[in-house]
């Protein structure tokens, strides 16, 4: 194969070249497509029945089969990344990589040949898809953990002149500029991130301003559990949740450098600082989109794995809630503050 490349290349154009590069990944894109839909469902899409038959073929050639919970029919694509796309596998699977590489929406529509607005689109629909393709972080008896908050401003971006009855509650501010707030202030927005002595990592969306006991312990149930050792710096809220779910806690004073390191947390939190200031500003009602991209990443960063092909692949196995004409009326996070709950 190799020699057929180096006897063939010398003689094609650049255009030629990347005419073949185009075809190539859109062969290798339908052949992942293929083997996928070959595996076959595990579940009906519709109702989450184990319980189905084959039932005939699609005009496309594909299986089809007929649930025995809600005696709908269904395809390996159906309810898929896929399924209603009209982009080929190909524009998909570079838009992945756009996505590997944190590329910014101009330049990934660019490469794949589509419209800004398509582009975010597409963004927002592989971040839904990375967000359920992560791994649980988790933090058993014994184990280890650090766990601290960071700020980030609020982001109101959006089309407010088409919001209707809903009209920008504060003075804009321009895009990416410094906010003249300081510490906790409720507009800004509270991230609750951790990271265990394996490496796996958690951030979730908390609060306005400082966070809650209650805040801490509904975010933390689940991630961590009875038995665990968890440190974080000498906030007055953890002791007394991680009380609540049975777990330890060891403090790291900041002011005079005594206690236990929280030295990896406070790393993990310039890495997602470093990823989200290409972006300048992410919108607060998009920013667990972002927190999950993050995750990702984070997730893949030490695999020898080619992230590009494992993020197309789960991209068409995977699965999403929010469809185009919903993402508008997308909830506001914490909207009961300014009085509203959702922005066009």
């Amino acid at each position: 194969m190799l020699e057929i490349l180096h006897q063939l290349l010398p003689q094609l154009t650049r255009a030629e070249k990347i005419e073949m590069l185009a075809h190539l990944k859109e062969a290798i894109a339908e052949e992942l497509i293929v083997s996928s839909e070959g595996n076959g469902p595990s579940v009906c899409p519709h109702c989450g029945c184990a319980r189905f038959t084959k039932k005939g073929h699609g005009r496309s050639r594909e299986q089809r089969w007929l649930c025995g919970g809600c005696a709908r029919t269904f395809s390996g694509a159906t309810k898929g990344l896929l399924a209603n796309s009209k982009l080929s596998g190909g524009a998909w699977m570079s838009f992945a990589a756009c996505m590997v590489d944190a590329l910014s929406l101009r330049e990934s529509a660019k490469r794949c040949n589509t419209c800004l607005s398509t582009a975010w689109f597409m963004r927002h629909r592989l971040c839904e898809v990375m967000a359920k393709r992560l791994m649980p972080f988790r933090v058993g008896k014994g184990s280890a953990c650090q766990i601290d908050e960071t700020i980030v401003n609020e982001n109101l971006s959006g089309n407010w002149t088409r919001s209707g009855s809903v009209s920008l509650p504060r003075k804009p501010h321009k895009r990416g500029n410094a906010i003249h707030v300081s510490g906790s202030s409720r507009e800004r927005i509270s991230i609750l991130t951790g990271i265990s002595d394996r490496g796996d990592c958690f951030c979730e969306v908390c609060c306005r301003g400082k966070s809650s006991i209650e805040d801490i312990e509904a975010l933390l149930k689940g991630k961590v559990e009875k038995g665990a050792i968890v440190s974080s710096d000498w906030d007055a809220a953890y002791p007394k949740a991680l009380a609540s779910i049975g777990a330890g806690h060891r403090r790291y004073c900041t002011s005079s450098g005594k206690g236990y390191k929280i030295n990896m947390v406070n790393a993990l939190h310039s890495r997602l600082r470093d990823f989200l200031f290409p972006f300048k500003g992410v919108s607060t009602r998009r920013l667990k989109h972002y927190l999950d991209w993050f995750c990702y990443v984070e997730q893949f960063r030490k695999s020898d794995a080619d992230r590009r092909e494992v993020l197309y692949s789960n991209a068409i196995s995977g699965t999403y809630e929010t469809t185009r004409r919903n993402y508008p009326s997308t909830p506001f996070p914490f909207g009961e503050y300014w009085n509203m709950s959702t922005v066009v």
